[in-house]
């Protein structure tokens, strides 16, 4: 008999002494099977040419009720379309691998490929896995076989991510590469999950908010830096957008004649559509940056074809022009070099969370704040968020007009022309 499976039932579900199958009643054909030892994986039966056929999805929780109801939707569809999945994936499993040498066939990133395209694929959170376990292990273990990556190798990307400040990023990069090597391991590629018995980083929220001569700082090193990175750091002060949403921007996003920036809904952390005001302060940054490619796509590239990458080099670099600035200073008040203090540690997010800081003590209210920043706070949940559907788009302008003349004053820059196509002057200070 089918029932509605609940996620509470399913994690709290105790083992019989016999093998036992717990048909979805949302879903029919999925089925939770359950051993005698307590594990659990999923499987889709349905019938073909009148015989029971069985597809297995994979175990739990390495495959989330939601997800496998997903996948078992995508399995009944194919089916219903005339397709026997069953005999593809046994297909699939004898030809595996056979069209590479072994090497290369089993190198981490051909490994990746196989998991995102055949395996992963369906799932609703796709492009943010491959967009994770590409940026930070892709290149990482380039030229590593899969079961030659070892548990040190996976502390050390952990360590990596971390020390950038970046420990909710760690923990999302290491449950995604424990994915990984479970479907290899079900494939007989790895001998062992080298993710097992790595702890999950603490996720304290930080509450960094960089002073106004930070501010300035950071702008001024930036502002040496050449293009992209430097342009994207100043960018980050003058709108508070997330790094990545600024990053990876395109062209066709941006209305220059509305001064107005689209971030389209697959791009924005919130899955909805966001428009940022843009500031003569942001027109003349964007009237400054090169157009590549034909056409030109990424405002921020270095092959024309990606958006820019390699963050954790650009703040590096940015950290090392700010000691630079440190011991320039030092030098001019007759202290030696080697008695200036390192920087307290930032990142780039502590920019958004010092640019909301700012505008509300310049007097710009919480829930204009949040709709800047597309940030879903206490003022935008609940019924609010159901009803209150007006965009406040004046008041959002204006607070973006107002924070970009208080960044002028911060960082000491001389206020943008009319025609917002001339290059921000510094301003003699």
């Amino acid at each position: 008999m089918a029932v509605r499976l609940t996620d509470k039932f399913v994690e709290n579900i105790k083992p019989a002494e016999a093998r036992k199958e717990h048909m979805d009643a949302l879903v029919p054909g999925l089925a939770l099977l359950v051993q005698p030892t307590g594990k659990r994986s999923w499987a889709v039966r349905y019938r073909m040419a009148g015989k029971p056929t069985k597809v297995t999805l994979g175990p739990y929780p390495l495959i989330s009720l939601g997800e496998a109801r997903e996948q078992a939707r995508e399995v009944l569809q194919k089916v219903a379309n005339g397709e026997d999945v069953a005999a593809e994936k046994r297909t699939t499993k004898s030809i595996a691998f056979t069209d590479a040498p072994s090497r290369e066939r089993d190198l981490w990133p051909k490994i990746l490929e196989r998991y995102l395209i055949r395996d992963a694929a369906s799932l609703r959170s796709h492009d943010a896995i491959k967009a994770i376990l590409e940026r930070e292990t892709k290149d990482r273990w380039a030229n590593k076989l899969i079961r030659d990556i070892s548990k040190r190798d996976v502390v050390a990307m952990v360590d990596s991510i971390v020390d950038r400040g970046s420990p909710i990023a760690a923990n999302r990069a290491l449950a995604h590469t424990r994915r990984v090597f479970a479907w290899a391991l079900g494939r007989d590629l790895v001998a062992a999950n080298p993710c097992d018995g790595i702890a999950k980083q603490p996720e304290k929220s930080r509450d960094r908010v960089l002073t106004r001569a930070e501010l300035a700082d950071i702008w001024s090193a930036a502002e040496d830096m050449a293009y992209p990175f430097g342009r994207i750091v100043q960018m980050l002060i003058l709108t508070g957008q997330r790094l990545r949403e600024v990053a990876e921007a395109e062209w066709t996003e941006f209305d220059l004649a509305s001064a107005a920036w689209t971030i389209p809904p697959d791009r924005a952390k919130n899955d909805e559509r966001h428009v940022v005001p843009l500031s003569p302060a942001v027109l003349s940054l964007l009237a400054d940056l090169p157009r590549l490619g034909k056409p030109a796509r990424f405002l921020f590239t270095t092959t024309t074809e990606s958006a820019v990458s390699g963050f954790n080099r650009a703040k590096q670099a940015v950290d090392r022009r700010l000691r630079a600035m440190d011991i320039e200073r030092a030098i001019e008040s007759g202290i030696p070099p080697e008695n200036v203090p390192p920087r307290e540690h930032w990142t780039f997010h502590d920019i958004r969370r010092s640019v909301a800081t700012g505008m509300a003590e310049i007097g710009i209210i919480a829930d204009i704040v949040e709709r800047v920043l597309n940030h879903k706070g206490v003022s935008r949940t609940g019924i609010r968020a159901v009803y209150q559907r007006f965009d406040h788009m004046p008041e959002r302008r204006a607070a973006m007009l107002r924070w970009s003349a208080e960044v002028e004053q911060i960082v000491g820059i001389a206020p943008a022309p009319a025609d917002n196509v001339h290059e921000l002057k510094r301003s003699a200070r």
